[in-house]
């Protein structure tokens, strides 16, 4: 990755962070769609994921502040969270950069707004995942335990 790409990148993601942290939903999401775009350009993957989760969560907020509106806003925000957290994982998992931790997050997070979208059939996968991998990780620590006796 050029430097250039790097420090515009960086610049991106902590206006998007101050933004959110300030409620600034708007401007956030501007910035992290510049920091997705350059990542994107610049073939930076892991950060491609990174942007694609924080757009995702500012969705969630969004639907948070929205549902019960009659507009059905906040429940179009909780689906386009699904369909950005999918994203995320889908190249979270195809990178080096997997992490086992974070994937549960992600899972966590997709099976939640799944279900709060009403996405009842995905948010059951999302969550069964979840739990073959924690139940993977439970089973290694037992073993591990064990084999210390």
């Amino acid at each position: 990755m050029e430097r250039g790409n790097t420090a515009k990148i960086a610049e991106a993601k902590a206006k998007g962070a101050a933004a959110y942290k300030e409620g600034r939903f708007a401007d956030a999401e501007v910035a992290f769609g510049d920091a997705l775009r350059a990542a994107q350009l610049s073939g930076a993957s892991s950060v491609e994921a990174q942007a694609l989760g924080n757009l995702a969560t500012i969705r969630k907020s969004q639907a948070r502040q929205l549902l019960g509106n009659a507009d059905g806003g906040g429940h179009r925000r909780l689906i386009e969270a699904v369909s950005l957290y999918q994203r995320c994982l889908e190249l979270m998992r195809a990178t080096h950069a997997r992490d086992e931790q974070t994937e549960m997050k992600m899972l966590n997070l997709l099976g939640m707004c799944s279900l709060n979208a009403g996405l009842l059939r995905t948010a059951r996968r999302f969550t069964l995942e979840l739990l073959q991998i924690s139940e993977k990780r439970e089973f290694a620590f037992v073993e591990e335990l064990q084999a210390r006796l």
